[in-house]
């Protein structure tokens, strides 16, 4: 903090788990901002981790839905995340159908949830490709966005 008791742009940097280290991650749960691994297992550990009620909003990067009444947002948007707009394509009559086809399957729903739950997606998507059927959800869905620029 400065002489008035503003925050300076040090303490913004700063880890809020030791206050020391340059921040450089965020906790996933509660978004709490820290520095290492060590700051971070500290943190989960000292029991203050909580989900946080209101997600960041990514309203500057178009990340919300078209007519936005609930203020659904992405929470880490990256240069790979698909747009809502994009997505909802899917939702939508010979798509959708198509889709619940898929989702039918215990293998596409399960190799779906094993992602979503991931710590490490890449390496489990490479897995999930190796089944038939995940093989050909995934093409559908890339194929269905790609048609659709």
């Amino acid at each position: 903090m400065d002489a008035d008791g503003n925050k300076s742009s040090k303490d913004e940097e700063t880890c809020d788990v030791c206050k020391n280290g340059l921040r450089q991650y965020k906790c996933p749960t509660c978004f709490i901002k820290y520095c290492s691994s060590g700051c971070f297992k500290s943190h989960k550990g000292g029991g203050s981790c909580t989900v946080q009620e209101t997600p960041i909003k990514m309203e500057e990067e178009g990340f919300l839905y078209p007519g936005n009444t609930t203020n659904r947002t992405y929470y880490f948007p990256t240069k790979d995340t698909v747009s809502r707009e994009k997505l909802e394509i899917l939702s939508t009559g010979d798509n959708l159908l198509r889709l619940k086809e898929f989702l039918h399957s215990p293998d596409v729903r399960s190799n779906v949830l094993r992602l979503d739950r991931s710590s490490n997606p890449m390496i489990d998507f490479q897995d999930a490709m190796d089944n038939k059927a995940f093989l050909q959800f995934a093409q559908f869905v890339t194929n269905t966005l790609h048609e659709t620029k």
